[in-house]
């Protein structure tokens, strides 16, 4: 429940500093969880939100809202991005790519939810920071209220992104399959046609090359 005081309250605020202080340009951060479980694939922004599986994934949503009323109400411009899954140097150390990767350098054994059958929409960092960097130089979101995915279309088994993790690491994983967690969904799969629509072609780095760009930087990286 930490996130509930940033995602609704903290965000509430930020958009009222955007409507006091006339902000033409605001990105913030949405989440692919918006989608819920869904079967119907890829995910399109068209597609109806209102079947979260977390609450977490119920203040993204509220957030979706909450930019709109403020563009109805005030005329507040903005553009919510649905992240799915990005990955890379810099992460954060609890989240899975980097979790996994600590875990298998102490050779600890990685827990795989759902059987290790749940497919994610893998997306590097370096591709992420190009579509975003984009969309704030075109002024996408300058005049209206929007949303936009940020995914490759390309979902990718998790035991399949362990095993290349572990080839990058050159370590030999040891792999505990474990049932499904409660509020987890079992697939992420974005639609990029918007986002190539308003930004044209964008980098799309292929899984090894981007764990290896990962582990690299893990391997430099020391924690204060």
């Amino acid at each position: 429940m930490d996130f509930v005081r940033s995602n609704l309250l903290g965000f509430a605020h930020v958009l009222d500093a955007c409507r006091e202080f006339n902000i033409e340009e605001f990105l913030y951060a949405s989440s692919s969880s918006v989608y819920g479980a869904r079967t119907e694939v890829p995910f399109c922004e068209t597609d109806r939100v209102d079947k979260p599986e977390s609450f977490y994934a119920a203040t993204k949503m509220a957030n979706e809202l909450m930019a709109y009323s403020y563009f109805s109400q005030y005329k507040t411009p903005s553009l919510g991005l649905r992240f799915f899954t990005v990955y890379g140097p810099w992460g954060r150390l609890d989240m899975a790519p980097l979790l996994f990767a600590q875990q298998m350098l102490a050779k600890q054994p990685i827990q795989l939810y759902g059987s290790g059958l749940l497919q994610r929409d893998f997306t590097y960092v370096g591709d992420t920071v190009h579509a975003v960097g984009r969309l704030i130089e075109l002024g996408i979101c300058k005049k209206n209220v929007d949303i936009v995915n940020i995914g490759h279309s390309n979902p990718i088994e998790v035991t399949k992104f362990v095993n290349t993790l572990a080839d990058c690491l050159g370590v030999e994983p040891i792999i505990e399959l474990a049932p499904m967690q409660i509020s987890d969904v079992p697939l992420t799969y974005a639609s990029d046609q918007k986002l190539t629509a308003l930004i044209g072609e964008w980098p799309h780095t292929p899984l090894k090359a981007g764990l290896t760009e990962m582990t690299q930087w893990l391997s430099t990286w020391h924690q204060p």
